[in-house]
Order: C-alpha cells, then sequence, then structure tokens
C-alpha cells in the first residue's frame, strides 16, 4: 500500500516537470493543460459588485469597477443570485439590480463571469432550469461566461444537496438550456474546491465533463506556499490524462488573507505573483484573486482576503497585482518555469518582444553575486533596484529586464 501511494506521487511529479537538458539540478516545469500560447485577458478578480449590504460592494460599484480598472484585471467574476432575481417561489424576474451592476462595467473593457445559485431545498430542479434559462436569455448581449454553481463539492458536504449524480443532470440540462438561448455562450463547471475529495472522482467517473467547456478550480495559500500548488495542479493534470480530458483550465479563485493571525499584507503581497505565475506556466489560462476590497468588519479570513481595504486605498497586494500585470501584460508569452537549486525562476517576453524574467525562492533568503549592471531591476511593486554586484533573492518577487540568464547566477 506505502508502494502504491509512492508510486502514485512520483508519477504525478514526473507529470508536471522533466529535467532540463543543460543542467541536471535544474527542473523546468511545461503546461499540464490544453491553454494558448499567449497571456490572453488572463487577469481577474472575484467581486461582490452585485450583493447589497455594507460587506458587499453593490453601493460602491463605480468606485470598485475603477479600482478593478486600475489594477489591470480584464474579467471579473460575481454572482447572479437567484434570490435576487426572482423574489419567492412563484415571484416574477426582475432583473433591474443586475442591470444597474453590469451599467457601471460597461465601458471598461471588462468581461464577466455570472455565476449561478446551486439549487435549494425548498425549490425543484424545473424552477431552477427556470432561473438559469431567463437568466441567460436577460443578458445575452452582455454575459457569455456561465459558471454552474460556486464550489460545488462543498456546497453538497455542508448542506447534503446536489450529490455528485444530481449535479451532472443539472449541469447536463443547464449546458443545454445556456447554449439554446445564447450560442456564444461559454459553460464553466462548478468551481471544485478539492479536487482530491470522493465527490470529485465520482464526478469524473460520471463524464461530468462531457457538459461543460472550461474546467475550474479553486485553491488558496493561506499558510503554504504558492510553490504548493504545482503539486495539485499535477494531480488535476493526472486526472484530466486518465480521462482524455483536453479542455482549459481556469482557477478562478485564490489568494490569501491578511486577517490578523494569518498572512500580513506583506506577505499576501508576496505570495500574488507566485500564485499568477506558476498557474499561467502549468498551463492555466486564466486566474482571478479573491477578491477586490478587503471590508473589515470583522477579524475573519472573509473580510481580509482584498486588493484593497474597506475605504478602497490599496493595499500592498494591489500594487504586486499591478505591477505583475505591467511586467507580464496581455498577450506576453506564455511565462517558462524553472527551478535552480533553491530559486524559481519564470521568464517570458512582452508584447513588445523584451525578456522579462521573475526570481524568487519559497521561504529562504538566498545572496548571489551578479553583475546587474545592464539589467533593469525592479521589486515585487514596480521599484527600480540597482544592484552592485549582488543580490538578494527571497519570497518577494523581483524582475529583471533584458537578456538575463540565471544560470550565470553564482551563488
Amino acid at each position: 500500500m506505502v508502494m502504491s501511494k509512492f508510486k502514485h506521487s512520483f508519477l504525478l511529479l514526473l507529470m508536471c516537470l522533466f529535467l532540463s537538458s543543460c543542467k541536471a539540478e535544474d527542473v523546468v516545469y511545461s503546461p499540464l493543460f490544453n491553454c494558448t500560447k499567449r497571456i490572453i485577458d488572463s487577469y481577474g478578480v472575484c467581486t461582490h459588485i452585485n450583493r447589497l449590504g455594507i460587506e458587499n460592494e453593490y453601493e460602491t460599484r463605480y468606485q470598485e469597477v475603477k479600482n478593478i480598472s486600475d489594477v489591470g484585471s480584464t474579467i471579473l467574476r460575481t454572482d447572479f443570485d437567484w434570490n435576487v432575481c426572482q423574489k419567492g417561489l412563484s415571484g416574477s424576474y426582475n432583473f433591474v439590480q443586475h442591470e444597474k451592476m453590469l451599467s457601471s462595467i460597461r465601458g471598461r473593457g471588462l468581461q464577466t463571469i455570472g455565476i449561478f445559485w446551486p439549487l435549494v431545498k425548498s425549490r425543484s430542479a424545473d424552477d431552477w432550469l427556470q432561473y438559469v434559462t431567463n437568466v441567460v436569455y436577460h443578458f445575452k448581449k452582455s454575459v457569455f461566461y456561465w459558471e454552474v454553481v460556486n464550489e460545488i463539492d462543498l456546497y453538497y458536504k455542508k448542506n447534503s444537496i446536489l450529490n455528485p449524480e444530481e449535479y451532472v443532470s443539472l449541469l447536463k440540462d443547464a449546458r443545454r438550456s445556456i447554449k439554446r438561448n445564447n450560442r456564444k455562450a461559454i459553460v464553466i463547471c462548478g468551481s471544485l474546491a478539492d479536487i482530491g475529495s470522493n465527490y470529485v472522482r465520482e464526478l469524473f467517473r460520471l463524464k461530468f465533463f462531457s457538459y461543460f467547456d472550461i474546467m475550474n478550480i479553486h485553491w488558496y495559500a493561506n499558510k503554504r506556499n504558492p510553490e504548493s500548488l504545482i503539486q495539485y495542479l499535477a494531480e488535476l493534470g493526472n486526472m484530466m490524462k486518465e480521462n482524455s480530458i483536453y479542455k482549459a483550465v481556469w482557477l478562478t479563485e485564490t489568494g490569501s488573507t491578511s486577517a490578523p493571525g494569518w498572512d500580513t499584507e506583506e506577505i499576501q503581497a508576496y505570495k500574488l505573483p507566485r500564485l499568477f505565475l506558476i498557474s499561467y506556466a502549468l498551463g492555466v489560462d486564466k486566474v482571478f484573486w479573491y477578491k477586490t476590497r478587503s471590508n473589515e468588519l470583522s477579524s475573519s479570513t472573509e473580510s481580509h482576503f482584498g486588493l484593497w481595504h474597506c475605504d478602497y486605498t490599496p493595499k500592498k497586494a494591489f500594487y504586486a497585482y499591478q505591477t505583475l500585470v505591467a511586467m507580464c501584460p496581455n498577450r506576453s508569452t506564455r511565462p517558462r518555469l524553472t527551478k535552480h537549486k533553491d530559486v524559481y525562476s519564470a521568464s517570458w517576453k512582452n508584447p513588445s518582444g523584451i525578456n522579462i524574467t521573475a526570481l524568487w525562492t519559497s521561504f529562504a533568503n538566498i545572496k548571489i553575486n551578479f553583475d546587474f549592471g545592464k539589467f533593469p531591476v525592479y521589486d515585487v511593486y514596480g521599484q527600480r533596484i540597482k544592484p552592485s554586484g549582488s543580490i538578494t533573492i527571497s519570497p518577494s518577487v523581483i524582475y529583471i529586464e533584458g537578456n538575463f540568464d540565471y544560470s550565470e547566477m553564482n551563488y
């Protein structure tokens, strides 16, 4: 049994890396999924711009959208709550609140992912399908991405509603309705919070992948290093390969909280570019930071995930995100991730053909000797660094501009 588990882990690891031909000690990670060659509209955020209340962002939606644009995101993800679209069991549909939400987005060049609410105990599957149909039809000119239930595996665990068989049936019906009412629409599976769970394995056995266009997962870096995501994506890649699934993968929630007792705001900022660059290098097409605003109403983890404070002043993670987008903008080549000893290196070409390299470690500080004189170097916040013969590589990403060869570093 122990040997079997070891072999399985070993095979998963082999899937996401191969040894570089230049140095046996270097590891190069290659894409695991069907993906674009360039970063295309890949920077996303999650926002509660749809919901009323001081803990949400509907009332401040114009400031919310401005900040989303300023940080460099091109796609946002938000809910189309059933109880807002339809009041009561037999109430008529009313989309005024969501129309006002979308009106704040227009002109900003932002795309929208709409999330459908799950089925609830008081309603039937037919009621739910009618909700999906009405929403898709009404917004067919403005929303083209539809996610069929948030974190379906956790929802079942908490509520004992929608077991794998029921969810697959619901997903199948939803896909049919979505495509019928908007031929251009893209169906995204219910985001999977734990791909190693029995629930998710059962979804694969039931071939749920026949009823969506985009594979959708969540993964958080709370109290763990972003580099742990490599193994998680390798497990997903193994599952998809075993089932001959060649669909794009989106990470629609990731991040870390700066709540008291968790990560500091600085550590949260350090983790952000690593999560995005690792995801892109391993073949994830879009990555969404959860979330936009920290409502800071309590010391709970949920209140401190954001990129900006409750008053919309930027947190350090905001500047880290903004710098990442500036360094690896839309239409850059997909980053190539390498691990040399304890240093991770991601390299790509921006749309102007300029080479950019990002360097970091998981936890240690490593001093390297190198002449950076001809290479502009920037910290995680975009501030210019002027190394004098040596530099310290740490969990805080640095960006190097030009034809830099990390293998020439002495450390």
